[in-house]
């Protein structure tokens, strides 16, 4: 997942990549591809914010106007389970 911080335009930027974990060990290894088509939400409190389908190689991107606490989760596809926690972000 990567923050960035424009001062001068008061945005931000959240992006990650969605990945499939072979050895569920939470980390991107050489061999784990990107997984195209899985819908990514972001959360700020009980409110979607945004949702947003990962590319080709699994990443994902969302703007942000405002400063605060934003969450991101993925909606689960038929036969999957989750191995990670979902992520969160404190913006400034």
């Amino acid at each position: 997942m990567t923050f960035c911080y424009d001062d001068v335009e008061q945005q931000a930027t959240i992006s990650g990549i969605k990945f499939h974990d072979l050895n569920a060990d939470g980390m991107r290894d050489e061999g784990e591809e990107g997984l195209e088509g899985w819908n990514i939400t972001l959360w700020q409190g009980d409110s979607l914010v945004a949702s947003t389908i990962t590319g080709q190689d699994g990443d994902y991107i969302f703007t942000v106007y405002a400063a605060g606490t934003y969450v991101i989760k993925e909606v689960l596809m038929d036969g999957c389970r989750q191995r990670r926690k979902v992520a969160t972000m404190k913006l400034k």
